[in-house]
């Protein structure tokens, strides 16, 4: 079915909006304590033409193999492992989870035209249905799990 979710959240002012039973999100925010965190990111499928990938922000650095990065990353599934380890150091508690794509050797886009999610929650963590920016509600485009622990 042909669905631009970009419009039906313009008329929700940006909020979560509810489709055929499913909270439907734009993005998503994890809340966690301030501080260090360990993030472990599963690719577990991908169904598009288009290369797919996950955008993560938040108020903090964040530290791949021990590399000190900015406070945003981007991770392509077809250029990163299935499974990426990474460490969040967040000055308040919270990270912004966006699932983008990008057509052939395009710019990364995301938040746009059919773009959205939702997640069911696992064992320390989350598990996104995406739908890139084709205008469809199959919600197949990449799953993945975020989970969440201690740094020991």
């Amino acid at each position: 079915m042909k669905v631009v979710f970009e419009d039906l959240f313009k008329e929700s002012n940006w909020a979560p909006v509810e489709y055929q039973g499913k909270q439907v999100l734009i993005s998503d925010t994890i809340n966690f304590s301030p501080g260090k965190v360990r993030f472990t990111i599963t690719f577990e499928k991908i169904n598009s033409d288009w290369e797919q990938g996950i955008f993560l922000k938040g108020k903090g650095v964040f530290f791949i193999n021990n590399e000190r990065l900015a406070d945003s990353i981007y991770l392509w599934q077809k250029t990163s492992s299935e499974v990426v380890e990474f460490i969040f150091e967040s000055k308040d508690g919270v990270l912004k989870v966006w699932n983008m794509w990008r057509i052939g050797k395009g710019s990364m886009q995301y938040g746009h035209n059919g773009a959205a999610l939702y997640y069911d929650k696992i064992f320390n963590g989350k598990r996104y249905y995406c739908n890139d920016g084709y205008p469809d509600d199959d919600f197949d485009d990449l799953i993945f799990t975020i989970e969440m622990n201690a740094v020991s």
